[in-house]
């Protein structure tokens, strides 16, 4: 019902040119909103990783354990993210803490600043990453100016 989050490293045989050895680093489960699970499958972790759920940094230096999801702080625990969306005034119809304006199979918000249509964003950047492609410029270049570009949903044409 949650997910689980596995970081690995693999060691390769030049002459084989094939993965050798692929050893777990860290494995991480979590409930749907992100709280860690804690039991047995837990290892002993051998790098410092503070990029879990949602590969976004867990932030424990004042013992909230909350993540920084760069515009706005998310507490797991609750499910919420416990600060004030920055653009809330472009969309004067959902409360300010909202994420995806109630809607996450709808819309993503990768970094707490703006509500994006998630069809409109795949759609925007495989569209802009073939205009790229055909102009002869930087493809992941222009898929990044696609994808924002048809992910950003504005009030003045908002969908919710």
């Amino acid at each position: 019902m949650g997910n689980v989050r596995i970081v690995f490293t693999s060691s390769f045989n030049d002459a084989q040119e094939q993965p050798d050895l692929v050893t777990i680093v860290q494995e991480n489960h979590y409930y749907p909103f992100g709280m860690q699970i804690n039991g047995d499958f837990i290892k002993k972790q051998s790098v410092k990783n503070d990029y879990l759920y949602n590969g976004k940094e867990l932030n424990t230096e004042i013992g909230l354990n909350w993540s920084d999801y760069g515009a706005r702080f998310y507490d797991p625990v609750v499910g919420r993210f416990v600060s004030v969306d920055p653009f809330a005034v472009l969309y004067p119809s959902i409360a300010p803490p909202v994420y995806v304006a109630n809607n996450p199979v709808n819309f993503v918000d990768p970094d707490g600043q703006f509500i994006a249509m998630a069809v409109g964003t795949i759609v925007g950047g495989a569209s802009g990453a073939l205009k790229a492609y055909n102009n002869g410029t930087d493809v992941w270049a222009g898929a990044g100016e696609g994808a924002v570009a048809g992910g950003i949903n504005r009030c003045g044409n908002s969908q919710f």
